[in-house]
């Protein structure tokens, strides 16, 4: 198994931690904003509807929590890290626009067990194509960029919770 021996030298094994926080935060924030009254703030970093714009944030906010704690704790090289960290995150999200999609395309109805898996393989690939970019980029942007390239992001899920564009993506299934 070629493959497996391959894959197994970009897993992190101190990522396992964080991967479980991750999932864990997620599907906690799934509920927070409701818990919290609709609390403006809590809508920023929680899913205010059932679109799939806004179930992307239980991915996004929680793993750049967990990169922050990651990077307290063992202090890797800054720009290396949080660019890698980055990318990571864009193929999770990316994935789960992609299974998510597809799925229910083919059957037609969401189901909460699979968009429940998609999350936690999402996640999963979020850590392992972070390890996997840390070990292999060669061209890395400095430390300033790759911070900002997180803000930008934030801001972007801050801004489409305000002011959602009128695209599949940002409406709840039961609209599409």
């Amino acid at each position: 198994m070629p493959f497996q021996k391959n894959i197994r030298k970009y897993v992190d094994r101190q990522d396992l931690p964080f991967f479980l926080l991750v999932v864990f935060l997620g599907c906690i924030n799934h509920f927070v904003y409701d818990w919290s009254h609709g609390l403006a703030l809590a809508a920023l970093f929680c899913p205010v509807s059932e679109s799939t714009w806004e179930h992307l944030k239980l991915l996004f906010f929680p793993f750049l929590l967990s990169s922050l704690l990651y990077y307290y704790k063992y202090k890797p090289r800054t720009a290396r890290f949080l660019y890698s960290r980055f990318l990571g995150a864009v193929c999770g999200i990316c994935s789960i626009i992609v299974l998510f999609y597809t799925y229910t395309g083919i059957t037609g109805q969401s189901f909460l067990i699979i968009d429940i898996l998609i999350f936690c393989l999402s996640t999963g690939l979020s850590f392992l194509m972070s390890s996997f970019f840390y070990q292999t980029l060669s061209s890395i942007p400095s430390s300033t960029v790759s911070a900002a390239l997180w803000i930008i992001l934030s801001f972007a899920f801050f801004f489409f919770t305000c002011y959602p564009l009128n695209l599949p993506l940002f409406f709840p299934p039961d609209i599409v």
